[in-house]
């Protein structure tokens, strides 16, 4: 029997703020992170997230700049996932 998963609302902010979902970004289009298989099951989503937002902007947006998360990272991100472009 499958089980599903629960789920809980986050903002755009708070996925980029990751640090799973910017080891995604940066891999993009190596390899997996060697120790994916051991993450749980959120930082497997962020990183799978980054490497779908590296993937459709061909790794052009800077995501941070310093610490902070950039306004077109955010606007790009909600635009892709409206679009159904990410998951």
């Amino acid at each position: 029997m499958t089980v599903n998963m629960n789920v809980k609302a986050c903002t755009v902010l708070s996925i980029l703020r990751t640090r799973r979902f910017n080891e995604g970004y940066r891999d993009y289009p190596n390899s997996f992170h060697s120790e994916y298989e051991k993450w749980n099951i959120k930082d497997q989503w962020c990183y799978e997230r980054g490497r779908q937002f590296a993937a459709a902007t061909n790794k052009s947006i800077d995501v941070k700049s310093e610490k902070a998360v950039r306004a077109q990272a955010i606007r790009v991100f909600g635009d892709l996932f409206k679009d159904k472009a990410i998951v």
